[in-house]
């Protein structure tokens, strides 16, 4: 984990998510686009590296890995608003997030329509308003979620921006029960998350959607 923290603050260039949020990010193995197939770009050995465990692991197929992955900086204080990855990407999302802990929403919209919506690659601001969260998440530094089927297609997730997380609050699956057991609440630090997906539509040819199960 800290070898990869290490790569990732090493980026030479970063991109912003907007004035409103503040978050930095980067994206490696092609610039996926709703309308056009992306032109393929080899992932950096350290994210190879990531990509090789997920696999070893049987986390993710082997004849369908991720070819993409989006580096997200968090600063405390920082979130990201409630989205879904959306049909660009085989049905599934492995996350890992280095630096600090953080809470991840799986949330409903209250509005019908906004369930299909697919937003660009971490371009959104942080608006926590007109959701039914479903369940919280406190993920672990260095810890790994996988979300896929219904998790992925339905519903969708976002970190709320915040200084700190209320460890005490009703209903948050602790996947460390030991972060904040002392105190009830911990504050944030930076984290660098990275998101592996599968893009569908590459260059060349028409990547397989493969079924993945969840692993928390």
């Amino acid at each position: 984990g800290r070898r990869v923290l290490r790569c990732a603050q090493c980026i030479p260039s970063w991109m912003h998510a907007g004035k409103a949020s503040g978050r930095r990010l980067q994206s490696f193995g092609g610039k996926p686009a709703p309308s056009e197939p992306m032109v393929p770009e080899p992932l950096p050995p350290w994210i190879q590296w990531v990509v090789h465990r997920l696999v070893d692991s049987g986390i993710v197929p082997a004849d369908a890995p991720p070819n993409h992955c989006l580096v997200n900086e968090y600063q405390p204080g920082q979130g990201i608003e409630a989205h879904q990855d959306g049909p660009m990407y085989a049905p599934y999302a492995a996350i890992l997030s280095l630096g600090s802990h953080i809470v991840l929403d799986f949330v409903a919209s209250v509005d019908p329509s906004e369930r299909g919506r697919l937003d660009p690659p971490g371009i959104e601001d942080d608006n926590d308003d007109c959701e039914e969260v479903l369940t919280s998440l406190l993920l672990p530094r260095r810890g790994l979620l996988v979300f896929a089927g219904e998790a992925y297609e339905r519903y969708l997730h976002r970190v709320p921006a915040r200084m700190e997380d209320d460890t005490t609050q009703p209903g948050l699956l602790k996947l460390d029960a030991s972060i904040g057991e002392e105190t009830g609440t911990v504050p944030r630090s930076r984290r660098v998350s990275l998101t592996l997906r599968r893009v569908l539509n590459v260059q060349g040819t028409l990547q397989a959607a493969t079924d993945v199960t969840l692993v928390l």
